[in-house]
C-alpha cells in the first residue's frame, strides 16, 4: 500500500500491459490486486481489468498466498461471481496443506461475507466449503490479543471519556465480535457502535481527504451487514468538529439518530431524545 495515488495511477497501463504479457505470477498479480483495492480508490478502469483478468485465470489461483489477497479484493469492491468463485474454492479444497494462522483471517471474514451478502442465497455454500480448514487456525488465532493496540490507544479511550463522563452513557469497550470484527465503542442493546481511526489506519499518500484503508472499514462494512449501526470517523475529523461542546453534541445527536434508526429497523425500542 506504500505509495501515493498519483504513483498507483501512473502504474495502471503498465501494470495491464505486463499482466497482459504473463509477466506476474499469480502471486504477484494477487498482490497487485490487493495493493490497489485496499486503498479504496481503485479505478473503474482497473477493477475491470481485474475482474476480467480474475474471471479469465481464476483456475490458477492455487496457493493460500494468492487467495488471501484475492479475497480480501472481492470484500472490497464487492466483486461476486459464481462461476469464479467455484474454480478458486475448489482449489482452495485441492491443497493439502494446513491453513497457515497468518492467512487464516481473510478465509474467515470472506466466509462471514459469503453468509451475510445480498447473494448469500448461492454464496453461503462456498463459506461451508472453506471451513472445512479452518479448524487448526481457528484454535490458535485470537483477535483481542492482536488488536490489544486499540483498547489502549489515545483516540479510543478520549472518546469512550466523552460518552461515560460527558454524556452519561455507558459504551464497551473495544468489544469484538465472532473473533474477527472490531467496534472501538459499542452499545450492544442498541446494536451501534463507533469506530474512531487514527494515523496508523489511513492510507498513505492519498490527494486531498485523508481516507481510512479498506481493511480496516471491513469491520463496519460486515457488521452492517448484520444490522448494526457503525460510525467510522477518524481523529482529524473529530478534532475539526470544533470546541468540545460541539464535540459533545455531534456524538450526542449521532447517538440518539443512531438509536432512532435502529428503532425502526425494529432492532431496539427508544424514546428520542434531541440536544
Amino acid at each position: 500500500m506504500s505509495g501515493g495515488d498519483n504513483f498507483f495511477t501512473a502504474l495502471e497501463e503498465i501494470v495491464i500491459e505486463m499482466a497482459n504479457k504473463g509477466s506476474f505470477s499469480t502471486d504477484e498479480f494477487s498482490d497487485i490486486v490487493f495493493a490497489y483495492s485496499v486503498r479504496g480508490n481503485t479505478s473503474e478502469k482497473m477493477k475491470s481489468f481485474f475482474n476480467s483478468f480474475i474471471e479469465k485465470n481464476a483456475e490458477n489461483f492455487k496457493s493460500y498466498h494468492s487467495m488471501h489477497n484475492i479475497f480480501y479484493y472481492f470484500m472490497f469492491v464487492d466483486y461476486i461471481n459464481i462461476p469464479v468463485l467455484e474454480k478458486i474454492v475448489s482449489n482452495f479444497e485441492n491443497i493439502s496443506a494446513k491453513l497457515p494462522l497468518v492467512y487464516y483471517r481473510p478465509f474467515r471474514l470472506f466466509d462471514f461475507y459469503l453468509s451475510n451478502c445480498p447473494e448469500a442465497e448461492k454464496t453461503t455454500i462456498f463459506g461451508f466449503r472453506l471451513r472445512e480448514k479452518f479448524y487448526y487456525a481457528e484454535q490458535l488465532y485470537d483477535y483481542i490479543k492482536y488488536e490489544r493496540v486499540y483498547g489502549e490507544c489515545d483516540e479510543v479511550r478520549i472518546l469512550y471519556d466523552i460518552f461515560k463522563v460527558r454524556l452519561m452513557k455507558e459504551p464497551i469497550n473495544c468489544l469484538v465480535k465472532n473473533n474477527l470484527l472490531i467496534m472501538h465503542l459499542n452499545f450492544p442493546q442498541y446494536k451501534i457502535g463507533v469506530n474512531v481511526w487514527g494515523e496508523r489506519d489511513y492510507v498513505p499518500k492519498t490527494n486531498g481527504k485523508i481516507r481510512i484503508n479498506e481493511e480496516r472499514l471491513l469491520h463496519s462494512k460486515l457488521l452492517k451487514m448484520k444490522k448494526w449501526d457503525i460510525l467510522d470517523i477518524t481523529w482529524e475529523e473529530f478534532l475539526n468538529l470544533g470546541d468540545q461542546l460541539k464535540k459533545d453534541e455531534y456524538l450526542h445527536n449521532w447517538y440518539e439518530n443512531a438509536k432512532i434508526s435502529q428503532h425502526k429497523k425494529g432492532i431496539c425500542n427508544i424514546k428520542p431524545k434531541f440536544v
